[in-house]
């Protein structure tokens, strides 16, 4: 589906830029779904991620998930945020770890460095389909888990924020298109009724 690219980036900036150095931000304010979130994607991740060297983070917010889930298991963790202030946020919380920082957006993000995991949690909406694809098409070589909000309708655009949220059927075709399969999928259990539904997908690339 087309939409306006520019727009929407300039949209999606002016809202982040308003929003509070908060985990509350990061979860829409819906702050009662923190801890399901953390113990499903911890059993997610330990089901799914053999090796626990590195992982990467891409839209890492205040790092809510590493400070929370991915210290207690990596050694190293790189995390990929455009917002300056949750960065600076994620290194007062994330001090005593061993990580790694790149402030800018996850499409002008370039691996240099093998990684045992990526984590992409609620960064896919405000991405177009193709920029969809070619950041998946940076990670052929690893584990990737994705973590999406999930519609009823296929795409279902919000203007606040400008976020794209796509069902599970287009997720489903999306992801072949670019080159991957699904390998373990599963919807997250316990959150309240006047939310999105979320939805884990474990990919790889079909090479692997």
């Amino acid at each position: 589906m087309n939409f306006a690219k520019q727009s929407m980036k300039e949209i999606n900036k002016q809202f982040w830029a308003k929003q509070t150095i908060t985990n509350s931000s990061m979860l829409g304010g819906y702050d009662e779904i923190n801890n399901v979130d953390i113990q499903q994607s911890e059993l997610f991740l330990l089901k799914n991620i053999q090796q626990f060297n590195t992982l990467l983070e891409l839209g890492a917010g205040v790092g809510r998930i590493s400070e929370q889930l991915f210290t207690k298991y990596f050694k190293e963790i790189h995390l990929v945020e455009r917002e300056a202030k949750f960065v600076n946020e994620s290194k007062r919380k994330l001090s005593k770890f061993n990580c790694q920082y790149y402030q800018m957006s996850v499409e002008e993000f370039e691996p240099s460095t093998h990684y045992d995991c990526i984590w992409i949690q609620w960064i896919s909406m405000y991405l177009t389909d193709q920029d969809f694809c070619n950041m998946l098409s940076k990670f052929k070589k690893t584990p990737i888990v994705l973590k999406e909000n999930i519609s009823q309708q296929d795409y279902l655009y919000d203007e606040e924020d400008a976020s794209i949220t796509r069902s599970d059927r287009i997720y489903q075709n999306l992801i072949k298109q670019c080159g991957f399969q699904i390998m373990d999928q599963q919807f997250q259990e316990g959150l309240p009724n006047d939310i999105y539904k979320i939805k884990f997908y474990l990919l790889k690339h079909q090479e692997l």
